[in-house]
């Protein structure tokens, strides 16, 4: 345990070093925050390095050596040092030293926790984790990109993979075993998710200039809380034995509940953060937590300077581009629901600028100004993956089925509780003002300068959750899945949003209500409520980590390599993907079983990066848009390992440029006529260890 310990410090020191080098970037756009938005610096920065690198690598300027990783970072130590010639910046950090500190252990303490976790159940087995690691290695190959997809050797990876990016990149940067990264980048997602929405709804009530710094620190930490440890009130229900046999209970069964129970056909996805850290699951959904996390705090800048409203120059219109380009290239269906956000956050600033300054600009021209350039930069930013990316969407369709409401209230119960809360709390709070009139004053006009900016923020957060949940319940996205699940991505991936950014509300409204009450009774009473409302979630955290991890106990601790397993468990091809990835550079084209989706199949691939002919069938008709080639590859895989006809088989072997055939159990189980003799006349055997073998393939072309 030890050895990783040093393992993890190493990756530890390399995030510190970057968030240090972009602090005086950051401290521009986060200054007047709560904590100086400290943690803003690792994730604004490592995005900033990670982008770099992938455009010099798209451009084909710079290739795979790990040397290349450091050129970006050192070029900008210079340009640090001259920023902090800002007695300004040095000032603030001083000044903040302390809350730096706290956050900083913080992020440390959570990502040695993190880490332990995952060393109970480190492997990269299961659900994606095989086509999210395989994407990480097939990037480290890469000179250039997108890198060919490891699952359909020939063409590149036609999927969002720019958090791969982010991992790779820091793998090379960090030197650490990227088996062991995988695991150390789960963990780094769920320390940093959890300070971002910290630091996000502290300064929202910050800017209410009327809390203390304790308030403030409760707000941020029952919103972090919510939304790395919480979940729905589906666990507390069925986990605990209020409805049914807790015996039964399952911790995926709160992401898959409508649909399953009762069964129905319309099955849908309803996962939230903690699930993903849980699961472990490097997907674009979970890479891209701070990101647009960072987005909304960028947002929050926009206000939380002066008296309410901070400076919207063309810089941070640059950076909100950027980060919506990063959006974009990570979880495409966050694109355009942080578009919206961006759109209502900007109509509001600008419509409370026109009625308090009297400025006679069109509120909603500027709105459409700022809107269309944030697009605009983040397209541009983009362009070099947007023309490799194919759509793999087919449209907008009207849903079939709609959620029942009892179903609704089970997922969604205690978040829409602080809505209502909330709500209420602003009409009986603002009644009396909005009943004074003043002359050609609109009702829009008295609401917007009547309502505080930050409570109007709260509001505009929760509005937006609400949508997310209410846009499913109309339209979906249509792609391959059908016949029961059609509505199934479009609510997992707009609700995974809405639970973040109710998280981040609650946080907010949990202390925000109870502050205004005068009377103690009932300011006791409240806060006691919200807070036991609070609990409630709270639940899901126990029993999924039991439900993957079992015991904590530090006898389960089986160290942070994912891999190990395939080593212990399948040691003949664990000798097959050491031979490869010791012998092998660049991503030559090799051969192995194909098989379904969340199988053992394509495990080769996966490890190593290197591209096969066929992996697995629904994620590349999925990538694909089209089933029909995956399938037609299938049947040429088959013909190499079983025909008898070597003419056709070499036709193969050159159409794909094969170098390596593997022949393993998989391979034996996956074709039950396997011509081994054929195999070993196309060229070399060259690792063999029991039954498994690798063959170099020697073809005259």
């Amino acid at each position: 345990m030890f050895g990783d310990v040093l393992i993890i410090f190493k990756w530890w020191l390399y995030i510190l070093l970057i968030g240090i080098l972009f602090l005086p970037f950051t401290q521009k756009y986060f200054r007047s925050f709560f904590d100086k938005g400290y943690v803003f610096s690792k994730v604004v920065g490592i995005l900033v390095l990670s982008y770099c690198s992938w455009l010099l690598s798209s451009l084909g300027i710079i290739g795979s050596e790990r040397i290349f990783s450091f050129i970006i970072p050192f070029a900008l130590i210079p340009l640090a040092a001259f920023m902090c010639k800002d007695s300004n910046i040095l000032r603030d950090i001083k000044e903040n030293i302390l809350i730096i500190l706290f956050e900083e252990l913080i992020f440390m303490g959570l990502l040695l926790l993190w880490s332990y976790v995952r060393g109970l159940q480190p492997d990269i087995y299961g659900l994606e984790k095989y086509m999210d690691f395989g994407f990480v290695n097939a990037i480290l190959r890469a000179d250039s990109m997108p890198p060919i997809d490891i699952w359909f050797a020939g063409k590149g990876i036609n999927y969002y993979y720019f958090g791969h990016y982010i991992c790779a990149y820091l793998i090379k940067l960090s030197g650490i075993e990227p088996a062991i990264a995988y695991n150390l980048m789960i963990a780094t997602l769920f320390s940093t998710s959890f300070l971002l929405t910290f630091s996000i709804a502290s300064t929202m009530l910050h800017m209410m200039k009327r809390f203390s710094v304790k308030k403030l620190v409760i707000a941020g930490l029952i919103a972090a809380s919510l939304l790395s440890f919480g979940g729905n009130l589906h666990s507390l229900i069925y986990g605990y034995g209020i409805l049914g046999d807790s015996g039964t209970y399952f911790y995926p069964d709160s992401t898959r509940y409508i649909g399953y129970n009762p069964p129905s056909d319309d099955k849908t996805i309803h996962e939230f953060p903690t699930y993903s850290f849980i699961v472990s699951d490097l997907h674009g959904h979970v890479s891209d937590i701070p990101t647009v996390l960072t987005f909304m705090a960028v947002l929050l800048g926009c206000f939380a300077a002066g008296e309410g409203i901070g400076r919207l120059g063309f810089d941070k219109v640059v950076l909100l581009g950027f980060l919506l380009s990063t959006i974009y290239m990570t979880n495409t269906w966050d694109y355009p629901i942080y578009i919206t956000v961006l759109a209502i956050t900007m109509l509001y600033r600008h419509t409370h600028i026109y009625f308090n300054t009297l400025k006679p600009a069109n509120p909603i021209i500027k709105t459409l100004a700022v809107v269309l350039a944030v697009i605009a930069i983040s397209q541009l930013f983009a362009l070099p993956y947007s023309l490799k990316f194919e759509g793999i969407s087919a449209g907008v369709g009207l849903v079939h089925y709609h959620t029942p409401l009892y179903q609704l209230a089970i997922l969604w119960g205690y978040q829409l509780f602080y809505v209502l809360c909330f709500v209420v709390f602003l009409i009986i709070t603002t009644r009396e003002r909005m009943r004074v009139r003043h002359k050609n004053e609109s009702w829009l006009e008295r609401l917007v300068k009547n309502i505080a900016v930050p409570d109007m923020l709260c509001l505009i957060i929760c509005c937006c959750g609400l949508g997310l949940l209410l846009i499913p319940e109309i339209v979906y996205v249509s792609d391959i899945y059908s016949n029961g699940y059609h509505r199934a991505n479009t609510i997992f991936k707009l609700t995974y949003q809405a639970f973040i950014m109710f998280c981040i509300a609650a946080g907010y409204i949990i202390v925000r209500i109870p502050s205004a009450l005068r009377n103690r009774s009932y300011k006791v009473l409240t806060a006691v409520i919200l807070l036991i409302v609070y609990m409630l979630p709270m639940s899901y955290f126990p029993l999924a980590l039991k439900g993957y991890y079992t015991a904590w106990k530090p006898s389960n601790y089986k160290g942070i390599d994912g891999l190990k397993f395939i080593e212990s468990k399948y040691p003949e091809d664990y000798g097959v993907i050491e031979w490869l990835n010791t012998n092998v550079k660049g991503q030559p084209t090799i051969l192995e079983a194909h098989g379904d989706s969340y199988t053992n199949y394509g495990r080769i691939s996966m490890a190593t990066g290197l591209p096969t002919v066929q992996g697995w069938f629904v994620h590349e008709w999925l990538w694909r848009n089209d089933r029909n080639e995956p399938l037609e590859r299938g049947k040429e895989v088959q013909t190499v390992y079983e025909s008898q006809d070597i003419d056709a088989s070499l036709d193969i072997i050159r159409k794909y440029d094969v170098q390596y055939i593997i022949i393993g159990d998989l391979e034996r189980e996956k074709f039950v006529n396997l011509n081994e003799d054929k195999l070993l006349s196309l060229g070399e055997v060259v690792f063999e260890s029991g039954n498994t073998k690798i063959v170099r393939v020697v073809v005259k072309y």
